[in-house]
């Protein structure tokens, strides 16, 4: 953790917005795991128990592990802010394979992807982010 400041607003909706993501992949990843014994239902979407377990498990993980890097970007990880960076490139890259590869089929969630990934990064690097996340480079700056 880099910095005990005040956090700026842009960070807090970022933050904000990892924790939703991490609570919806946690809630998906149980109701996945409730309809793993479900065949009936299962068979109606075209899955299997052991695919509903393994997306369960996948999703319990990944939430939970986006509920730390939302723990640590609220309190000014750089590094949490570096996977989440990560994060938002891939997710730009697949929103633009979305588009090329499906076309119109899949504009509306390749451009949702692309523009939240793009805003997110907004978001986390501008100047106020930027002071948060280097407070020693904030104080050389304000020096010079």
């Amino acid at each position: 953790m880099t910095n005990l400041g005040q956090r700026p607003t842009s960070v807090t909706v970022v933050v904000v917005l990892v924790w939703i993501s991490a609570f919806l992949d946690i809630a998906g990843g149980l109701l996945l795991l409730i309809l793993s014994g479900q065949d009936e239902v299962l068979g109606e979407v075209g899955a299997t128990s052991g695919e509903s377990l393994a997306s369960g498990i996948g999703q319990l993980v990944t939430g939970t592990i986006l509920a730390l890097v939302a723990a640590s970007l609220g309190r000014g990880s750089a590094i949490a802010r570096a996977l989440v960076t990560t994060v938002m490139v891939v997710r730009i890259a697949f929103g633009v394979w979305l588009f090329v590869a499906f076309g119109t089929h899949q504009a509306v969630e390749a451009l949702t992807t692309i523009g939240v990934a793009v805003a997110a990064l907004a978001l986390l690097w501008n100047a106020a982010a930027k002071d948060f996340y280097d407070p020693v480079g904030a104080a050389r700056r304000a020096a010079a």
